[in-house]
């Protein structure tokens, strides 16, 4: 299997940020949740957290869905 890209940081901290101010998760942020679980890179502790907090919110249909 081939390595996935690596992430950038400041991008993803960026969609994660947009996802709990606006309670919407567009397509390409969840293309970011996506790449950054699939990645070689560690997320930070803080970066785990917020990406449960979303995905928790999205469960929980708190988050709107749009694309």
């Amino acid at each position: 299997m081939a390595k996935s890209a690596p992430i950038d940081h400041l991008s993803l901290e960026h969609a994660i940020d947009h996802v709990l101010n606006s309670n919407e998760v567009s397509h390409e942020d969840r293309v970011w949740f996506l790449l950054a679980s699939l990645s070689d890179m560690l997320l930070t502790k803080e970066e785990q957290t917020k990406i449960t907090e979303i995905l928790k919110r999205l469960e929980d249909k708190l988050v709107k869905i749009k694309d």
